[in-house]
């Protein structure tokens, strides 16, 4: 790298790291508290990346691409398992997966890694597409910082949504620099903007062979997000046809050049979505109901990030009318695409007839790219208004404020935390003990892959979300088996029942958890699309006289507990906090408990059915 080169990705440098330090303060402060006696645990970012380390633990550990960490279950031709989240955008678990098997690291600080990595190279892929697109160096190194930081900000999730819940409603929000959820869409983030940046350099340069090159290295990026993360490679498609239509209508005297670039694209695109749909075909049939798939065509015109860029393209189009900017520009063209993307990606079920979970976009794609948008605008207007670049001042101004506020975003989601972090750093003892005795019997699971893997009942729901991560047994029940698990129908409601039964759950605490809206208890119940309707446009209320039925249904099914239930998922461990443990007494009627070994503030039971 020549000095004049080093000059330019040296300000993108430095706002990588600024960006990889900022994101690794989770893990630095869980490090700070615990001094020397850290056990192995990762920060958790998002509720949703235990069932992502979960899987990466099993590919890490050989297990076949359509493994369930949750219920121990692989692929046979015995017993064939449909295909799952996981097994679906299988790309960046192998990504992490096999290293990782390489280094001899586990799932948990492969993902701290990943946070490493993934900070780094967004910042940096981010970086890219602003200078490539403005020229401007700094401008790119302080706008990936601004795009980064404020993410949660745009789409009034994060602090926001913490100061002003009583305005916004409370749920799924919570989470702060949301690019950063492990491992999507964190694992290839930076490969939508890189995406972007190829596009920019096939339709606008002028060397043709250069412009071939970008278009097929793009066309590879985009089979890769097919495998990786739907609402990467959905928006990515729409971002397409939206840069196709506006460079078709204002670029037309180059429609040969544009129309051979997107060709080019569109043969990845295709090999790719025609495996990805055969895939999709063999889903699990629970998948649509719990990832929570609506069919409507009604518009969805009010989400903040959505305005936020229709705001935007308002402004682009008024330069154009003022003359001070041009229609047929490159930049120009690109400003308004961004911008629109929300709009289009938010409204397109008005065309399909289909929406899956919206907030996924709101919260990983469209708030970057609207962001992406405003700081192009930016430049646009300094440059054609006042004709002269944005000045160091204002810039460095922008990158205190960003870095600032995306701190607050940071140690707002540590003090959340506090609690799970505690409980996931004290679990690791025990889990890593269940992980020992799992490896102990490996040489007999092997022997019988269709026999029902050793399974835990985890009195903590926390802790049974994060066992998969560490250790090779399966769960009876946790928060995420239903989401990411190819259960058959009812079984995910079944194991929580029997997890409420044998943990001694009486009809009172199940009715006090519902009247409060735990969400845990409501999405096992009525599923995470009801349980938090952010997730779906139009998602059905749950009526009173529901709740009521559930808890009579309740009652009914302790009655009705057979010893062909309690066989059913070969439990083998029980594992329970050892100053408070949940009454036990329906479990000790259909199995015997040995003493128990305690292993740090947890007791383990190996049990058997009894005769």
């Amino acid at each position: 790298m020549n000095e004049s080169s080093f000059s330019q990705w040296k300000w993108g440098i430095y706002a990588s790291i600024a960006i990889m330090l900022l994101m690794l303060f989770p893990q630095i402060s869980l490090w700070l508290q615990t001094g020397g006696n850290w056990q192995g645990s990762y920060v958790v970012l998002h509720t949703d990346e235990v069932a992502y380390s979960a899987y990466v633990n099993g590919i890490i550990n050989g297990r076949e691409r359509r493994y369930d960490p949750y219920t121990g279950r692989e692929n046979s031709i015995e017993a064939p398992q449909a295909e799952s989240l996981f097994s679906i955008q299988f790309f960046p678990s192998y990504l992490i997966a096999i290293p990782a098997r390489i280094l001899g690291v586990s799932a948990s600080s492969s993902f701290i890694w990943l946070t490493v990595f993934s900070s780094f190279l967004s910042t940096l892929s981010i970086f890219w597409l602003i200078k490539s697109l403005t020229g401007e160096v700094r401008l790119g190194a302080v706008g990936a910082i601004f795009v980064l930081c404020f993410g949660a900000f745009v789409a009034t999730y994060g602090e926001t949504r913490v100061y002003l819940g009583d305005y916004l409603g409370q749920g799924a929000g919570l989470v702060a620099i949301p690019f950063t959820r492990r491992y999507q869409p964190s694992g290839v983030f930076p490969l939508f903007f890189i995406f972007l940046s190829l596009i920019w350099y096939a339709l606008t340069t002028e060397r043709h062979r250069f412009a071939v090159i970008c278009a097929v290295i793009a066309g590879l990026s985009f089979a890769i997000l097919v495998f990786s993360y739907f609402y990467l490679w959905t928006a990515a498609a729409a971002w397409i046809f939206c840069i196709a239509l506006l460079y078709f209508t204002f670029q037309w005297q180059h429609w040969k050049r544009n129309l051979m670039m997107l060709l080019i694209i569109g043969v990845f695109a295709v090999a790719a979505i025609v495996p990805y749909l055969e895939l999709l075909s063999q889903r699990a049939e629970s998948l649509d109901t719990t990832q929570a798939l609506t069919f409507t065509h009604l518009p969805d015109l009010f989400r903040p990030c959505e305005l936020f860029g229709v705001l935007l393209a308002i402004i682009i189009i008024f330069l154009v009318w003022r003359s001070f900017l041009n229609l047929n520009d490159h930049l120009t063209l690109f400003a308004i695409s961004f911008a629109l993307l929300p709009l289009i990606i938010f409204n397109q079920q008005i065309i399909t007839g289909v929406s899956l979970q919206p907030i996924h976009y709101e919260l990983y794609v469209a708030n970057y790219i609207v962001l992406v948008a405003a700081v192009v605008t930016s430049y646009l207007f300094t440059q054609k208004q006042f004709k002269q670049k944005i000045s160091n001042r204002i810039l460095l101004y922008v990158a205190i404020l960003s870095l600032g506020w995306g701190f607050i975003e940071v140690a707002g989601l540590v003090k959340r935390s506090a609690q799970l972090m505690k409980i996931d750093e004290e679990s690791m003892l025990v889990l890593n003990r269940l992980k020992t005795l799992g490896n102990s019997n490996s040489s007999n699971l092997e022997n019988d892959r269709n026999k029902p893997a050793p399974t835990v009942l985890a009195a903590n729901i926390d802790q049974a979300d994060l066992l998969p991560t560490v250790a090779p047994q399966a769960v009876l029940w946790s928060p995420h088996i239903s989401v990411f698990s190819g259960l058959k129908k009812g079984e995910g409601k079944e194991r929580f029942y029997q997890y409420m039964y044998l943990t001694g759950t009486s009809e009172k605490e199940l009715a006090e958890a519902i009247d409060k809206n735990q969400f845990e208890v409501m999405a096992a119940i009525f599923g995470y699309e009801r349980a938090l309707p952010a997730l779906a446009n139009n998602s059905k209320p749950i009526s009173n006289q529901e709740k009521l039925d559930e808890v009579n249904y309740f009652t009914e099914y302790k009655l009705n507990f057979s010893h062909e239930q309690a066989v059913r998922y070969n439990l083998s461990y029980v594992l329970t906090y050892a100053g408070d443990e949940p009454n036990l007494s329906n479990l000790d009627r259909w199995f015997e408990r040995d003493v128990g070994e305690q292993v740090g503030k947890y007791k383990l039971y190996r049990i058997k059915l009894r005769p």
